[in-house]
């Protein structure tokens, strides 16, 4: 190995890097000039001697080496190398780097969004750490088992944009992670409501005339259902009637019971419209029909001028088709 001074180099810690415990284990690597006498590797933190390294093979004129020492508080401390050999040959090569020791965890903070989360949100909040630095922001939306890193500046401001999979009225424990270039850790905690699952849909137990039936205008459709289920506990049922296939009832068309009454007040094909609505706004929507409802003018013009108009018969027992 050819070299042009005794020189010993510092690889673990990195120089320049964070520690957060006081008693440090400095390992590296040492080039002498010769190979008379021993290799020895002197530490100096600060100016003050911290004894020698031990040398993997002190007769080598290339070798790691290891020593323990320790930081006196939290702050930069400079590191001292001094190689040499015994016999004095050649002169101590001396280098030098820095380690912060940083045992104080970074601060952080979560701007939590209030009210009940039906969509994605943008996560942010504050995280800081005056020794060290920040290194990284991680977030977790399962109480801490999982992570994944937010954004961070590299200032100050952190931020995470989630889309929550489907909940209905879920608490959701958030967790928020920050760590400094030492490793040292602050975790902070919050609690998150969404809601961005409509309720269950509406279970008729009777229709009567059903669906498909023939009737006389006007008339009146008799609808009955289970009570819906939401996470909320609270649950609106929303009716609509027309003519249309796909109407979205609206939330002035409330109903606070578990049966209802639809009126067809003329002749064409009809639809009830009933949708369950939770308090957070999501909706879902059942469409019922259609039933066909003649006018009595179409009636009375069937008797005069043929069977025009059609009716829903039930019929119970058998009937003779071939006759």
């Amino acid at each position: 190995v050819a070299t042009t001074q005794n020189e010993a180099a510092l690889t673990t810690p990195s120089p320049g890097s964070a520690v957060n415990s006081s008693n440090v284990t400095l390992e590296g690597f040492v080039h002498f000039q010769d190979t008379s006498g021993d290799g020895r590797v002197k530490i100096l933190v600060d100016d003050t001697s911290q004894g020698m390294a031990t040398l993997a093979d002190t007769s080598a004129q290339a070798t790691s080496w290891r020593k323990s020492i320790t930081l006196d508080g939290d702050e930069s401390h400079i590191i001292t190398l001094q190689a040499s050999r015994t016999e004095w040959i050649t002169a101590s090569g001396v280098s030098t780097s820095t380690l912060v020791l940083d045992r104080k965890a970074p601060s952080i903070s979560i701007a939590a969004p209030s009210g009940v989360l039906t969509g994605t949100v943008n996560l942010t909040g504050i995280a800081s750490d005056t020794a060290s630095g920040v290194a990284s922001v991680s977030v977790s939306m399962d109480g801490g088992y999982s992570y994944e890193l937010a954004e961070f500046d590299g200032n100050s401001s952190w931020s995470y944009a989630w889309a929550p999979s489907s909940y209905d009225y879920a608490s959701i424990p958030l967790r928020v992670k920050a760590v400094d270039s030492a490793g040292n850790a602050m975790v902070q905690s919050a609690t998150l409501i969404v809601d961005n699952e409509a309720p269950s849909r509406i279970e008729l137990l009777s229709v009567s005339p059903q669906a498909g039936s023939h009737v006389v205008a006007p008339s009146t459709i008799d609808l009955s259902w289970l009570e819906p289920n939401d996470g909320s506990g609270a649950t609106q049922i929303l009716i609509s009637v027309d003519q249309i296939t796909n109407t979205i009832p609206l939330v002035s068309q409330s109903v606070e019971e578990t049966s209802y009454s639809a009126q067809l007040t003329g002749a064409g094909n009809w639809y009830i419209h009933v949708a369950t609505r939770d308090g957070s706004g999501n909706q879902y929507t059942d469409h019922f029909g259609p039933w066909y409802a003649e006018s009595g003018n179409t009636l009375a013009a069937a008797a005069l001028f043929g069977p025009a108009w059609k009716s829903s018969i039930v019929v119970d027992g058998h009937v003779d088709i071939r006759h």
